[in-house]
């Protein structure tokens, strides 16, 4: 149990420091600059964190199983061929969203250019390369560290005077660092032979990527299309059901630190159907199980994060635990099984349809039963994931039944 939990708990260390070290920074900006000059942050942040989905080319996706699924001589060169792949655009469009920001804000540009800057060069690190090796000590050393102090230096510099360009050049300098040392780490003690890659690899991982890109921005879309449309179609609602979806992302936040372990240290050998299926079992008791207690706390959690402001209908926590047991069936055996086996085709398949049904059925749900029509709809769009990922995951192919094929990187 000790050799379970010590690393999930690392990397639940690496997952929750960073969204917590955000959110006690917003109070302290805002009681010191006031909230207009915060807000040009969260536009630049805002920018950012979508660019970081086209500059990370779908690594974050899929770079932690196609670590863990190679020989440890030949890691090294993936994350070099990763970081060669991904400055062939990165650089631009970490620049265009920084211009963007510039110009979306009214005062403070230069600090909302900054923080699209620091969060959109997030998708240059090499987390997932850390994770992929089962080495969560060095994500926390060379890759949440350095981020964790960037945010922290940030806070001072508020405190100290230095406003909100203060905050965001300190952000900038603890992404750059986490981006230069965890590359460098990466490539500590690689061979020589086994750190080569070639133009040509570059161009092809490239291209292998398109459906962990799509994985990725389709996603964000499901994920982020419900709430901009109610806050379109349905503005009276928007607190709440931004504070639902809070609620919501929250739990989903929680298993990643477990995604992030099954993905290292998941191997598909020998009867791989069986294996498949065990795995889908359990995942589906731990969703189902996970998704009540979603539903049985997320009163209590509405009350705190609103103050007793605001409350819901019964209906709508229900319909929240069911989005959480969905979205955990999606995210395990999509981020798990889906990859081990090679089908990232298929779970692009299904997070499409789950950003088309979302696109669909929440403004309809809104015209029809305002805000709880919009939680039916965000259900929806999770259960179409889940049944996507469900149904791409059976039925493995002859050729499944083999130890995971290696991964090519040159």
């Amino acid at each position: 149990m000790r050799r379970l939990l010590g690393p999930i708990g690392l990397l639940g260390v690496a997952a929750f420091s960073g969204p917590i070290l955000s959110l006690i920074a917003v109070p302290v900006i805002i009681s010191r600059v006031g909230p207009e000059d915060w807000s040009a942050l969260a536009v630049g942040q805002s920018v950012g964190s979508l660019a970081a989905i086209p500059v990370a080319l779908g690594f974050a996706v899929t770079g932690t199983v196609r670590v863990a699924r190679l020989p440890e001589a030949e890691q090294a060169a993936l994350a070099r061929q990763s970081m060669a792949a991904r400055l062939i655009a990165g650089p631009v469009l970490i620049l265009l969203a920084a211009v963007v920001a510039a110009l979306i804000v009214t005062e403070h540009a230069i600090a909302a250019g900054l923080a699209a800057v620091a969060v959109s060069g997030v998708g240059l690190d090499l987390g997932w390369f850390f994770i992929g090796q089962g080495r969560p000590l060095r994500l926390l050393l060379w890759d949440t560290t350095p981020k964790a102090a960037g945010t922290l230096l940030g806070i001072a510099a508020v405190l100290l005077g230095a406003g909100v360009l203060g905050f965001a050049a300190a952000q900038v300098l603890g992404t750059a660092t986490a981006v230069v040392g965890s590359a460098l780490r990466a490539q500590r003690g690689a061979a020589r032979q086994s750190a080569r890659w070639s133009p040509r690899g570059v161009l092809a991982d490239s291209r292998r990527q398109g459906y962990a890109l799509g994985v990725a921005a389709s996603t964000s879309a499901y994920l982020s299309v419900p709430t901009v449309l109610v806050a379109i179609l349905l503005p009276d609602a928007t607190a709440l059901f931004a504070l639902i979806e809070r609620i919501s992302r929250s739990f989903g936040l929680a298993v990643t630190p477990v995604l992030q372990w099954l993905q290292q240290s998941t191997r598909l050998d020998g009867d791989v159907a069986r294996q498949v299926s065990r795995f889908r079992s359990r995942a589906l008791l731990f969703a189902l199980g996970y998704g009540v207690l979603a539903a049985l706390v997320a009163p209590l959690a509405l009350t705190v994060l609103s103050a007793g402001t605001v409350s819901a209908h019964p209906l709508v926590f229900g319909l929240l635990g069911l989005t959480v047991a969905a979205s955990a069936v999606g995210r395990l055996v999509g981020g798990v099984i889906l990859q081990h086996l090679d089908r990232v085709r298929r779970l692009f398949a299904a997070t499409l349809t789950g950003a088309a049904v979302a696109a669909v059925t929440v403004p309809l749900g809104i015209l029809l039963a305002g805000l709880d029509g919009a939680v039916v709809a965000v259900a929806a769009a999770e259960l179409a994931v889940a049944t996507g990922v469900l149904s791409g995951s059976g039925r493995p192919r002859r050729e499944d039944d083999v130890t995971g094929a290696a991964d090519a990187t040159s």
